[in-house]
């Protein structure tokens, strides 16, 4: 596998591969148009332990999940109306939503971290985008980089957070957004903003009526 030092050109081949790699169980970088992000087969429990093992990321704080659609995503969680209304007007788009996992998911109860909730994601990236499109199952969603420390928003971000690990980075240019997703916990009956984000509180609340926690 190429060295973290030497991210890739996110040409068809690399792309690919990459997906054949993810496919073996192994972690890879990708773009996001919020940040770079560490992905893993979200079904495969060893390689998202690989994530957390990456991270140094404590397995008491779930994973979101990257999808290539709601529809992808309803396999493994409850849309419910707020989803749905949410995704009409933000995905793709830098919103991530907490919603009540499905019994049947498939999905790693790691990504979980013990909760019946999971939080989803749809990328809005091409080079995102392609990658899920070539793969049979979602990726792990989460930063490229060490718990606690900045998210990288560009190929060489990734390169110094991620100095000592071997890992091949797709480059898709510096991440447009350059801020995490906006965190949105609709599993319960009144929608909250768990974590502030691309996304400002004022434009949800045009839409939708949201508590701020």
């Amino acid at each position: 596998m190429p060295c973290v030092m030497n991210p890739l050109p996110s040409t068809p081949e690399n792309l690919r591969w990459a997906a054949a790699e993810l496919g073996r169980g192994n972690p890879v970088v990708f773009p996001t148009e919020t940040v770079y992000g560490i992905a893993a087969n979200a079904r495969d429990d060893e390689a998202v332990a690989r994530v957390f093992s990456l991270k140094r990321r404590s397995d008491t704080q779930p994973l979101s999940v990257c999808y290539q659609s709601l529809e992808q995503a309803s396999e493994d969680v409850f849309l419910n109306d707020f989803a749905l209304l949410l995704g009409k007007h933000w995905l793709p788009g830098p919103i991530t939503l907490l919603l009540r996992r499905r019994p049947e998911s498939k999905i790693s109860h790691i990504c979980s971290a013990g909760q019946e909730t999971l939080g989803i994601r749809i990328p809005n990236h091409p080079v995102a985008l392609e990658l899920l499109n070539l793969l049979p199952f979602p990726l792990t969603a989460t930063s490229a980089n060490l718990s606690g420390e900045a998210s990288p928003k560009s190929a060489t971000e990734v390169a110094n957070a991620l100095a000592t690990n071997a890992m091949a980075i797709i480059d898709g240019g510096r991440c447009s957004v350059g801020v995490e997703s906006t965190v949105l916990d609709l599993a319960g009956d009144v929608p909250r903003i768990l974590r502030a984000g691309a996304v400002e509180a004022s434009e949800l609340m045009k839409k939708m009526q949201l508590k701020c926690f």
